[in-house]
């Protein structure tokens, strides 16, 4: 062959090259990407993979501490650190990637937490990294459910979570999450995902996505995820997101999507923590109880009735100590309500475990709640608190009980003026007295699953349980009106005595009154919620 000829069949040669790679090129000639997210982890396991043949690895430090790129000795692989703000996880961290690098990401892009040192993430690493290797394309790694996915995960929330990797904890075992604007989950993939119907969802944040999948969606679709995700450290958002790498690039071969026994058996989850949830979602089946004990409630007893039976309780034992008023009479014929004797004097939590108990338990009792008649709690999201309760104890495997801190109300109405003071009691507990303390109390109150309950566990503020205990979900309020009225306070909370200790009978004064009237600042959110619902 002349040499002319040679040189222009090698410029042909690299003329149809550059095309093939501008298009994305053949399945043989993709390049692949992979993009690390990480804080505070060794990624040492990138070692294993430094002579796989990968064209860039992105790692993106969250940690105010330089890292270095590992040697690629036998292949052309480039690396590059990016330091961002530590927002966000993993998942701010791939949107990142797409959206500051929409128009010349690579043919295939992989995708992995920091954290893949885990046995079980390392697992699912390598069998993306040996998929993608042999087919050049998408692989989403999912777990499928029987039903489709926003409904099977819809109560689904994270105000809270641990920390899995004992170098990101940064002295916390739990990490408070800033809420996601739409929540549950359901009602967040519906708002995101419009018309995305699948059974399958992604956990772990492990996957690879081609360019030609990520860009079925504009470069405007992941900034609206991104800004979801870029504000704090951690955010509720993200673990719907995690959920959701499917529905993002939706519709994609069915050859692309994976459900390998490795993920079942490591993710932990199974058809029951999360179906039910679904099942629950307007009702549902397991029996919700509150417990109270109370002496001479009758200004308080029907309403604090009504307030959860419109919260959905099934179950209310009212635990009657010695009252003379008659307010009993008021609810003894509401269905769902029972009232049981408890004449034992400043015996509060003995009677829980002697009297309640028993009683919860021969009635087969799933969720108990254990408050006073001056404690309201409510779902500040609008929903019944037993749906918010079932579905928190469905979505935490492993947790026995969740704990709520004490919003604490005076006794005051109106603007907060002295004279604002409620002489008399009110028809209404929850629309009059609207002015509170700012920070909330130290004390708690309860929900519990009655199965972990050990015998004589049941107790005030807080039960013994066989599992683990965490705080309620930040949509849980519980409301305490202490002092009330003076009426109420001097006829009623002055002469009845304390529930547990003798020397504590007259440690209810016009002192204490004082001391109880908090009025730093009004708030209306229940009242608001009552008004609307035309209770």
């Amino acid at each position: 062959m002349p040499k002319w000829a040679r040189m222009t069949r090698k410029k042909g040669l690299r003329a149809r090259s550059k095309r093939r790679k501008l298009v994305g090129g053949s399945k043989n000639t993709r390049n692949i990407d992979l993009v690390i997210s990480r804080y505070k982890e060794s990624i040492g396991w990138l070692a294993k993979y430094k002579d796989r043949g990968f064209d860039t690895v992105h790692i993106y430090n969250k940690s105010d501490k330089p890292i270095k790129c590992p040697i690629f000795q036998k292949t052309s692989t480039k690396c590059k650190v990016h330091s961002i703000a530590n927002v966000g996880v993993c998942d701010h961290t791939y949107l990142y990637h797409i959206v500051h690098n929409y128009d010349k990401l690579a043919d295939i892009t992989i995708f992995t937490p920091g954290s893949a040192e885990f046995e079980h993430k390392m697992e699912i690493l390598q069998f993306t990294i040996d998929k993608v290797f042999e087919t050049k394309d998408t692989v989403m790694n999912t777990y499928e459910f029987d039903i489709e996915t926003s409904e099977a995960m819809y109560n689904f929330t994270m105000p809270t979570y641990p920390t899995s990797h004992k170098s990101n904890k940064d002295g916390n075992d739990s990490m408070e999450q800033k809420l996601a604007d739409i929540r549950p989950f359901g009602e967040w993939y519906k708002a995101n995902f419009p018309g995305v119907f699948t059974n399958r969802a992604t956990f772990f944040g492990i996957m690879a996505i081609s360019r030609e999948h990520i860009h079925r969606r504009p470069k405007s679709f992941y900034e609206g995820l991104l800004k979801q995700v870029d504000t704090d450290t951690f955010h509720e958002a993200s673990h719907f997101i995690e959920r959701s790498y499917l529905a993002m690039v939706h519709p994609i071969p069915e050859s692309c999507i994976y459900t390998p026994n490795i993920f079942h058996k490591k993710i932990g989850i199974d058809q029951q923590k999360y179906v039910p949830v679904r099942r629950l979602k307007g009702g549902g089946d397991m029996k919700f109880a509150v417990m109270a004990i109370f002496k001479n409630e009758k200004m308080a007893i029907r309403e604090w009735v009504d307030h959860y039976k419109w919260q959905g309780v099934d179950y209310i034992l009212l635990l009657d100590n010695n009252s003379t008023d008659g307010g009993a009479d008021l609810v003894k014929d509401i269905e769902g309500v029972t009232i049981l004797p408890a004449p034992a004097m400043n015996s509060q939590e003995p009677t829980y475990n002697v009297v309640g108990l028993p009683w919860l338990r021969e009635k087969n009792i799933d969720i108990l709640m254990i408050v006073d008649l001056d404690e309201f709690v409510f779902s500040t999201d609008g929903r019944p608190l037993k749906e918010v309760a079932t579905a928190f104890f469905a979505n935490d495997a492993g947790v026995s009980m969740c704990t709520m801190r004490w919003t604490m109300f005076g006794a005051r109405g109106g603007e907060g003026a002295e004279a604002d003071i409620f002489e008399k009691q009110p028809q209404s507990i929850r629309k009059s007295f609207v002015w509170r303390k700012d920070a909330l109390d130290k004390n708690t109150k309860a929900i519990m699953l009655l199965k972990d309950v050990k015998d004589g566990g049941l107790f005030m503020h807080a039960s013994d349980v066989t599992g683990r205990s965490t705080e309620c979900p930040a949509n849980i309020q519980l409301n305490h009106y202490a002092i009330q009225s003076k009426e109420f306070f001097g006829n009623v909370k002055m002469t009845r005595g304390d529930a547990t200790t003798p020397t504590s009978n007259s440690i209810r004064n016009w002192d204490y009154f004082k001391r109880y009237d908090f009025h730093d600042r009004k708030e209306t959110l229940l009242k608001d919620m009552l008004e609307k619902s035309g209770k």
